[in-house]
């Protein structure tokens, strides 16, 4: 280990909120690779670091930064089948496979975030009604462990392996590449089509009308109004299209955000409150029909990174769950209760459709997805252990990733794999070689 400069770290959550003391080792070579995962105590990969929990570090924990393997290993041209290392940016993946005639069928919020990430995460998109989640494209992994070696896993072979890895959170080993199930362009432009809704009911009523119609369906929703306005906002339609156009697609925007920087901001928090007002007029203004080039829909969060760094040292909340459409009436009523009494700000709301099955922690259910940012305030702790029994009492699922702050309890309560998942990890890893924040928070 004397080779391998470790760099002694600290590490924040992209929220702000959790926090962790180790070491950072930035490998460029797979010997080096495996001599770090057999000499560390405690290790966990680390892709680009932007998850909303600490997933990728710990306190005492050696976190392997992924970066530096970031190659294209194999691509099938024919069937749109490709294998890549794991610290491969999933921007740069997509720059690659569109200039081929193919799309990645599932993107987080920033281009940024890691093939790994994603897979250890199993993150979902704008398109999960139709898409489902990054895993459900992921045809096979390569793992490495310092106990089992280099395993190559899927739904085929070494299928238990492949099942606890997929929104694992890195607790099973390295993951050092994959092969992905691409999908062909259908389109050269996307068409996003902008909705205004009255309120969460109203939102509903138009994702109902056109999800079969919509390659991608969400929405930004108010929070903070009432008299029978909660959630009013817009609901947006995206479609891949063709049209006469000339060149290629545009480049992606330089990439900016990183979490040990998101507290640059000194943005004090009445101006906080206005990020709802101010984003529902500028909407406003914009054409209701636009055709976008595919890179610069592709990414939400991309050119919106002064958002985050608004929230400031203090940071922010964001919570995320599926509730299932039998119960959604019900929490969202229950939800604008809780909001005004306890006066809390959100400065975002958001809705996508699910549909599908998962299995341990997976953040994956028939159901309407809901997403809140919360700037930290008086009775934010209060206001969320609320929700979380709102959630519960509504057999709703929270988003492991998302949510820096749940607990054991509240996850064991929420999903019905989760003591199978610790098992099952304890069986594959009994010397738990795999450790962060998140893994001691969830007590897994």
């Amino acid at each position: 280990m004397s080779e391998i400069p470790l760099l002694k770290s600290a590490f924040h959550s992209l929220d702000r909120c959790e926090s962790a003391h180790g070491t950072l080792a930035r490998p460029d070579r797979y010997r080096t690779l495996r001599e770090l995962l057999k000499h560390a105590p405690q290790i966990i990969a680390r892709g680009a670091g932007l998850s909303y929990c600490l997933a990728s570090a710990g306190d005492g924990t050696t976190s392997i930064a992924m970066g530096r393997f970031n190659r294209i290993l194999e691509f099938d041209r024919e069937t749109g089948v490709i294998r890549v290392e794991a610290g491969m940016a999933l921007g740069n993946l997509l720059e690659f496979v569109a200039r081929h005639g193919f799309w990645l069928p599932v993107l987080p919020g920033y281009p940024s975030i890691t093939v790994g990430g994603a897979i250890a995460m199993n993150i979902h998109g704008k398109s999960a009604y139709h898409s489902g989640l990054f895993a459900d494209h992921v045809a096979t992994l390569w793992l490495e462990h310092p106990d089992h070696g280099e395993i190559r896993c899927s739904k085929l072979e070494r299928a238990d392996v492949f099942d606890l890895t997929i929104g694992g959170f890195g607790l099973t080993g390295v993951i050092v590449s994959a092969r992905i199930i691409l999908k062909k362009l259908s389109g050269n432009r996307i068409e996003r089509t902008r909705i205004k809704t009255a309120n969460l009911a109203d939102t509903v009523a138009v994702f109902d009308k056109h999800k079969e119609k919509s390659d991608q369906i969400y929405s930004w929703n108010d929070l903070n109004r009432s008299s029978g306005r909660f959630g009013a906002g817009f609901a947006y339609l995206e479609s891949f299209i063709k049209v006469p156009a000339r060149g290629g697609f545009e480049p992606l925007a330089p990439a900016s955000l990183e979490s040990e920087r998101v507290s640059c901001s000194l943005v004090r928090r009445p101006l906080l409150d206005l990020i709802p007002h101010v984003y529902r007029a500028l909407e406003a203004r914009r054409p209701e029909r636009a055709f976008l080039d595919p890179m610069s829909a592709a990414f939400p969060l991309l050119g919106k990174e002064g958002y985050l760094r608004a929230c400031g040292a203090k940071g922010f909340r964001e919570m995320q769950i599926i509730v299932p459409f039998v119960n959604w009436s019900r929490f969202a009523e229950g939800l604008e209760r809780l909001v005004h009494n306890f006066r809390i700000t959100t400065t975002l709301g958001s809705l996508k459709i699910f549909r599908g099955i998962g299995k341990y922690l997976c953040f994956h259910s028939d159901g309407l997805c809901i997403a809140l940012d919360i700037p930290l305030q008086t009775g934010i702790d209060a206001f969320m252990a609320k929700v979380d029994e709102l959630m519960l009492d509504c057999r709703g699922l929270p988003n492991v990733a998302k949510d820096s702050r749940l607990s054991a309890t509240v996850a064991k309560s929420a999903f019905a794999g989760y003591d199978e998942f610790k098992r099952h990890l304890m069986d594959f890893d009994p010397r738990a070689r795999f450790q962060s924040a998140l893994r001691s928070r969830l007590n897994v």
